[in-house]
């Protein structure tokens, strides 16, 4: 039996902000929270150093003594080499390549260190406490800059060849769509992210939308249209009703290849919820009919907000030790 005073020290690391946080095994509590901004213009170096001197500042502060802390848990943004501990270059982390986080904060602490990417730990948090608690089988997606997931299958998470399994923002949803990345057209997160949603809106921006965004398109984001949308703004609602096809038929591509009891919904973009979520659902079960459990498979909102990543990276860290 696990020791209820067992916690651990969850990590999660984007390309704007970074938190540490110390959470309690037995139910999850969080103990400690640090936040700070990404170091990324520093570098590699001075940024670990930064992640540890985080680190340390969450241990001192959690109250607890350091015998029973299990690990660490990080969940960074990706590309990452999680077989040998490397953050490698994401895209917004330029000239962090080959980082070795593992080994560093694995020597400094003297703690066994697990990392994935942040789409991954985001859904252990979501199913160890948020939205996703109680179902065996539990895909999460996160819509925000890009679009990730992370799957559950018999309450394990799968990570797949070299881990890179739930990368479906990278899935063509229409294959006669715009090209997007090298050697694709029609993917996914190009067309439905809130960087997808913005692309969009500055191509078909009208006055009042310019005016909106203060006269400069560039200033035209995924939350302006979503509010010129609750407002009436016909461009705007077209937009937004566009994104949730877009959303519903991948989903709908993910309840036929996982078989979900559910379907947790994160990032930044579900702050739309209320004008998404009905259209989404039924869009993903009218493409699912065929599938009789699909159409019981809910669509739900995530509930952790921004706590999901460094819960989810103290789980990690839990079922590592196990």
């Amino acid at each position: 039996m696990a020791d209820t005073a067992q916690w651990a020290i969850g990590l999660d690391i984007g390309g704007t902000n970074m938190q540490a946080a110390a959470i309690s095994r037995a139910d999850g509590a969080i103990l400690a929270r640090v936040s700070q901004p990404t170091p990324v213009a520093e570098g590699p170096q001075k940024g670990l150093a930064r992640i540890a001197a985080m680190t340390q500042q969450a241990l001192s502060s959690a109250g607890r003594p350091l015998a029973t802390l299990v690990g660490i848990g990080v969940g960074c943004t990706g590309p990452l080499d999680t077989a040998r501990g490397l953050i490698m270059e994401p895209w917004t982390m330029p000239g962090w390549n080959e980082v070795p986080i593992v080994e560093t904060l694995a020597a400094r602490f003297e703690r066994p260190v697990a990392l994935d990417n942040d789409a991954n730990v985001a859904a252990l948090g979501e199913h160890w406490l948020g939205a996703g608690r109680g179902y065996a089988h539990m895909v999460y997606v996160t819509v925000s800059t890009g679009i990730g997931s992370g799957v559950i299958v018999d309450n394990r998470l799968l990570r797949g060849f070299g881990g890179n399994l739930g990368e479906v923002g990278l899935m063509t949803i229409d294959m006669h769509g715009p090209p997007c990345f090298e050697g694709s057209s029609g993917a996914w997160e190009y067309l439905a992210s809130g960087t997808g949603i913005a692309r969009s809106a500055r191509e078909q921006a009208d006055p009042a939308m310019i005016a909106a965004a203060g006269g400069d398109p560039a200033a035209i984001t995924a939350a302006l249209v979503a509010q010129l949308a609750r407002e009436g703004h016909a461009v705007a609602r077209a937009i937004m009703a566009q994104e949730a096809e877009y959303l519903g038929v991948g989903l709908a591509n993910l309840m036929i290849v996982y078989a979900p009891q559910v379907i947790v919904m994160g990032g930044g973009v579900m702050q739309s919820w209320d004008l998404l979520h009905p259209a989404i659902e039924q869009i993903a079960h009218a493409r699912t009919r065929l599938l009789p459990t699909a159409q019981q498979t809910p669509l739900v909102r995530a509930q952790l907000g921004s706590a999901a990543g460094f819960t989810g990276a103290a789980r990690m860290a839990f079922l590592a030790a196990e």
